[in-house]
């Protein structure tokens, strides 16, 4: 019975350890070299507080004390193209025709947007126009 203490530390190790896992484990890449979904272009005028803002309030879900990506959104990367603060969005390959329709819309009704592009590689667009 002296073991039991043992066993029950290994066994509730073994359980966090479980838990900390990812459901996915395959690697993706990222950066501005990789077809966004949607590509963000926000108007010169944009303060990076109201970019910032978007990120967290628009394209995310703020709560639990930080901001999460809408349900369907695999990543956000903040990228700067001619001179702008942009926005590469990559959907998860499973999100559904619902969840993207509903990003498009919020990006949409932003103010502060200039131009929403779809499956483009960042990196390749040099000129806002």
């Amino acid at each position: 019975m002296r073991q039991a203490p043992l066993i029950l530390a290994l066994v509730s190790f073994a359980l966090v350890l479980s838990a900390c896992t990812r459901p996915d484990e395959r690697m993706y890449p990222i950066g501005p070299d990789v077809r966004a979904d949607l590509f963000i272009i926000f108007k010169t005028t944009a303060s990076p507080e109201e970019v910032y803002k978007f990120s967290n309030e628009t394209i995310s879900d703020p709560k639990d004390g930080g901001s999460w990506p809408l349900p369907g959104i695999h990543e956000i990367l903040h990228v700067y193209v001619d001179g702008r603060e942009a926005y590469a969005v990559r959907f998860f390959p499973g999100a559904s025709e619902d969840q993207r329709k509903y990003v498009r819309s919020r990006i949409d009704s932003s103010p502060l947007v200039f131009k929403v592009m779809e499956n483009v590689v960042p990196s390749d667009i040099k000129k806002v126009q």
